[in-house]
């Protein structure tokens, strides 16, 4: 897309130096046709009238030239309103995936938060847990020396809470990788929003100018129009 834009842009500007050039030309036609005029005016009134008639067909014809030309421009200049219009469209299309991964990465914090709260809580019940396992074993050596089934058994019980903290551990590891993942898509959206911007930023300079550009020929094809129907008149 940005490729193709610039293509347009660059022909668009072809197309306004070919303007300019054959506007050029035409105030170029218009001075020889004067001087011509002045230099044949004691000549006979026939031969002057003929070759005045002819620069005036070739004007108006590098005149109907110029008008095609313009029309054909106005064409471009509408294309090129579209694809300012898509490019519009884009950016929003952008902008909302970006509160969408907002949103995502607020869904991130707020399991992230509750992870965290319930391995606290399983920490303190753990610590708990295993200070009353300490005091049951202190308690089982002192009057169950021999009991060795039931010293197993908290052994067990221990290795299980570890595991669980362990699990639980790898689980907000998981979480925190998660979230970095979706702050990294978030800035890479942020920065394709910031070129975007200056891109259409770009294209709205490029419009003004040719629209400047545009009246400013405008203005000279109706000073030349308004010469050579003075010219004609004045040849009648």
């Amino acid at each position: 897309m940005d490729k193709s834009n610039k293509a347009t842009v660059q022909k668009y500007e072809e197309q306004l130096n070919g303007l300019q050039s054959e506007l050029d030309k035409l105030k170029s036609s218009y001075e020889k046709l004067q001087r011509h005029h002045i230099r044949h005016a004691r000549e006979s009134s026939k031969e002057t009238e003929e070759d005045s008639l002819f620069e005036t067909s070739k004007l108006n014809g590098k005149l109907e030239k110029f008008r095609a030309k313009a029309k054909e421009w106005e064409k471009q200049r509408a294309v090129y309103q579209t694809e300012l219009t898509s490019l519009e469209s884009h950016r929003r299309i952008l902008a909302d995936k970006c509160e969408l991964f907002q949103q995502t990465c607020l869904n991130y914090q707020s399991q992230l938060s509750n992870r965290v709260e319930l391995q606290e809580e399983a920490e303190q019940q753990r610590q708990c847990e295993v200070r009353e396992l300490r005091s049951e074993l202190e308690t089982a050596q002192k009057t169950l020396l021999s009991n060795e089934v039931t010293i197993d058994q908290l052994r067990n019980d221990v290795q299980e809470l570890t595991s669980r903290r362990r699990e639980q551990a790898e689980e907000t590891q998981r979480l925190l990788q998660d979230l970095r993942q979706s702050h990294t898509q978030r800035q890479k959206v942020e920065e394709e929003l910031s070129e975007l911007r200056q891109e259409l930023h770009t294209r709205d300079d490029l419009q003004k100018a040719a629209d400047l550009e545009e009246k400013k020929l405008r203005r000279e094809g109706a000073k030349l129009r308004e010469r050579l129907t003075k010219q004609m008149s004045a040849i009648r």
